[in-house]
């Protein structure tokens, strides 16, 4: 089970979770070879050839799909936690991505990394802080890499509906990590994943994946960051919530443009 000192583990770190998940997620499948060289952030075309490892055909064709997806957008929730988090990513070139937390009521975080840069909105006056993004060292990534690759287990299970499709259903599983266990549904005609459970002892993250066309833009306004402060600490760190008569849906790709989250199907 997930905890920290205060109980489970706040939604802040969820966002982490999904993030690393849904971005960076796809590269434990693939050969170490070609995860270290290529990455999330490649645009190169991924076929199954760079599966091999894994013998099912059905769950070779989802991931090659996966893999080669560029836009798509994830709802968030997790079990004893308020509210929900909308988590849209973009892979041209790099793996930007926004980010919505909201607690139940009204939106109180919201982060973009785009290209080499993280941008966080301070509520207070509805600006933005912006840094350099640190890049992963590549020492990082390949022991990344080599902790996960060819370690997941696949159990086949019963279909199931999903919209007006049938999606397969997988259970994954971690043998060093009894505890974790994934169930996600995909489809059966364009094998996109459209749902997924992340299972942690009696803890559960739910993601809802949706695919739309839509574009990650700078924000604006911009200011410096306080002395001495990391956008890092001003993530986690609690937000001067904005009054809930200035509260609009939430929304992602530009602050007119509202997400659509009736599942595309």
């Amino acid at each position: 089970m997930i905890k920290n000192q205060e109980g489970f583990i706040p939604l802040v770190a969820i966002v982490g979770i999904v993030v690393a998940t849904t971005i960076f997620g796809g590269s434990f499948f693939l050969s170490k070879e070609y995860a270290f060289n290529h990455a999330p952030q490649s645009i190169i075309p991924v076929t199954e050839d760079d599966f091999e490892n894994i013998k099912d055909p059905i769950l070779r064709k989802h991931f090659v799909t996966w893999a080669n997806q560029k836009n798509y957008q994830v709802k968030t929730t997790a079990s004893q936690k308020k509210g929900y988090t909308l988590l849209e990513v973009q892979k041209n070139g790099n793996s930007n991505y926004r980010s919505i937390e909201n607690d139940g009521s009204h939106d109180i975080s919201e982060t973009i990394s785009l290209n080499d840069m993280l941008y966080v909105k301070d509520y207070s006056d509805n600006s933005w802080w912006k840094q350099i993004i640190t890049p992963l060292d590549s020492q990082d990534q390949q022991s990344i890499v080599d902790q996960r690759q060819n370690e997941f287990i696949y159990n086949k299970l019963p279909l199931e509906n999903c919209g007006n499709k049938s999606c397969y259903v997988y259970e994954e599983t971690y043998p060093q990590d009894p505890q974790a266990k994934r169930v996600f549904l995909f489809d059966n005609q364009d094998y996109l994943l459209r749902k997924e459970d992340l299972l942690f002892g009696e803890f559960k993250i739910t993601n809802e994946y949706y695919y739309k066309s839509t574009q990650i833009l700078p924000p604006f306004p911009i200011k410096n960051i306080p002395n001495k402060e990391s956008i890092y600490g001003l993530i986690t760190k609690e937000k001067i919530r904005p009054n809930t008569s200035d509260i609009t849906s939430p929304n992602l790709s530009g602050d007119n443009q509202v997400l659509d989250l009736i599942p595309d199907l």
